[in-house]
C-alpha cells in the first residue's frame, strides 16, 4: 500500500508538468503552422506575379503604345496644331429656362450671351506613367476656352426652410451652342443638347446610419427617408475634327454598352467629351458638399454667395491629350518597360523561393521517422526502462522494499 501511495502521489506532479509541456508544445506547434500557412501563400502570389511578369515582358505593350502615342504628338506638331490655332471660334449661351422648355421652344426671358473664345495653351493633367514619361515626346497643348457667370442657385439670404432645387427635368438648363470658321473660311455651327445647370437628385443611401452618411459621406442632405444631392455644372468640354472641305464637326467616341433597363439623359449620351475618365461626356458634374444649411464652413459660405462659373473648352480631336486617353485609360500610364517588368519579376520569384523554403522545412522535418518518434515518445504518460534481462522498474522496486534481489 505503501509503495502503490508513493507512486500514486508520485504520479500526480508529473502528470501535471506533462500537461503544461503539452499545452506550450500545443500553442508552439500552432504558431509554426500559422507562420508556415502564410509563407505558402505568399509564396504563391509572389511566384504567379513573378512569373506573369517575366512572360509579360516580352510582348512589350509599352513600347507599342509609345510609339503610337509619339506619332500622334509628331503629327501635331507638323500640320494638326497650326490648323487647329487658324480656327476662329465663338460661343454662345443660351439659359434661363427650365430643360423642358428648352427642348420644346426658346421662350420668352431667355438670356443669351456670346463671347469669342480665346486660346490657351496651359499645361494639361499630368501623366502618371510608371517610367515617368521615358520616350514620351513633349508638345506644347493649344485649346480655345471661355467662361459664364450664372447666378447663385443658393436661397437669398440663406433661408434654407423649404428650400430645394427642382429635379433634372424641371431644373434651369443652358445650351451652349459653337461657330468655327477654318483657315479657308469654311464656317460651321453645331449646339449641344440642353444641360442643367444645378439640380437636385436622390442617390441611394448607405447604410447603417443613412441619416449620418448622407450628410458626412455622400454631402447630402436627408429629407423624408431619402438622401438627396445636388448636383451641379462645373465645365463643357467639346472635341471637333475637321474634314476635306475644311469644316469642322464634333468627335464622337464609340459609347460604351449599357443594359436596357439603365436609362441614361439625353445630355449624358453624347460622347464627343474631352476626358475618358468620364467617358467621354462633354459636360463635367460634381456633387455639391456645401448645399444645405448644415455647411458652415469657411469655404462653403464663400461659394454659397458666388455666381456659377461654367468653363466651355474646345479641343482638337488630333490632340495628343486626347489620344492618350484613347491608348492608356484615364490613368494616363503607358505602363512598364521590358527591363522593370523583368526586374520587378525576378525579384518577386527570389522573394517567393525564399519564402518557399519555409513549407519545404516543415514538411521535411514532419516526414523524418525519428522526429515524429521523439514527439510520439514525449506524449506518453510514463516511460518504461528497460534492465539487463526486462523486468520493469516497478518490479526492481518492489524487490527492494522487501529486500529480494532480483532474479
Amino acid at each position: 500500500a505503501a509503495i502503490m501511495g508513493a507512486r500514486r502521489g508520485g504520479g500526480r506532479p508529473g502528470a501535471r508538468g506533462q500537461l503544461t509541456m503539452r499545452y506550450s508544445r500545443d500553442v508552439g506547434l500552432s504558431g509554426v503552422n500559422v507562420a508556415t500557412g502564410i509563407s505558402t501563400c505568399v509564396c504563391s502570389a509572389l511566384l504567379c506575379a513573378g512569373i506573369g511578369s517575366v512572360v509579360s515582358s516580352f510582348t512589350d505593350v509599352r513600347s507599342v503604345l509609345v510609339q503610337e502615342y509619339d506619332e500622334r504628338v509628331k503629327e501635331w506638331k507638323n500640320s494638326e496644331r497650326e490648323h487647329f490655332e487658324g480656327a476662329w471660334l465663338q460661343v454662345s449661351a443660351a439659359w434661363n429656362a427650365s430643360l423642358a422648355t428648352l427642348d420644346a421652344d426658346m421662350a420668352d426671358g431667355v438670356l443669351n450671351q456670346t463671347k469669342a473664345m480665346k486660346v490657351s495653351e496651359a499645361d494639361d493633367r499630368s501623366f502618371h506613367d510608371a517610367e515617368a514619361g521615358d520616350g514620351l515626346l513633349s508638345y506644347t497643348p493649344l485649346k480655345f476656352q471661355s467662361s459664364f457667370r450664372f447666378a447663385s442657385y443658393y436661397p437669398k439670404d440663406g433661408v434654407w426652410e423649404g428650400f430645394s432645387l427642382p429635379p433634372r427635368t424641371e431644373a434651369q438648363a443652358v445650351i451652349i451652342e459653337l461657330a468655327m470658321r477654318s483657315r479657308n473660311g469654311t464656317m460651321s455651327r453645331f449646339a449641344l443638347s440642353p444641360l442643367p445647370l444645378a439640380y437636385d437628385e436622390m442617390v441611394h443611401a448607405r447604410t447603417p446610419s443613412p441619416e449620418h452618411k448622407c450628410r458626412y459621406e455622400q454631402s447630402g442632405t436627408w429629407m423624408n427617408q431619402q438622401c438627396h444631392v445636388v448636383k451641379r455644372l462645373d465645365a463643357i468640354c467639346v472635341q471637333v475634327y475637321h474634314d476635306e472641305a475644311g469644316a469642322w464637326h464634333l468627335h464622337s467616341k464609340m459609347a460604351p454598352p449599357l443594359p436596357d433597363h439603365i436609362l441614361v439623359p439625353s445630355f449624358q449620351r453624347h460622347t464627343f467629351g474631352c476626358d475618358v475618365a468620364s467617358d467621354w461626356h462633354p459636360a463635367e458634374y460634381s456633387t455639391d458638399r456645401c448645399w444645405g444649411p448644415q455647411h458652415g464652413q469657411a469655404d462653403c459660405v464663400a461659394q454659397q454667395a458666388e455666381d456659377q462659373i461654367i468653363q466651355v473648352t474646345v479641343r482638337s480631336a488630333r490632340d495628343p491629350f486626347i489620344r492618350a486617353g484613347e491608348l492608356v485609360g484615364s490613368n494616363l500610364d503607358f505602363g512598364m518597360s521590358k527591363g522593370t517588368q523583368r526586374a520587378y519579376g525576378f525579384t518577386m520569384l527570389v522573394l517567393g523561393v525564399c519564402l518557399g523554403l519555409v513549407p519545404v522545412i516543415r514538411l521535411y522535418l514532419a516526414c523524418r521517422p525519428t522526429i515524429r518518434s521523439k514527439w510520439a515518445d514525449s506524449d506518453d504518460d510514463t516511460k518504461t526502462i528497460a534492465y539487463g534481462d526486462g523486468v520493469s522498474s516497478d518490479g526492481a522496486a518492489t524487490a527492494g522494499v522487501y529486500g529480494h534481489t532480483p532474479a
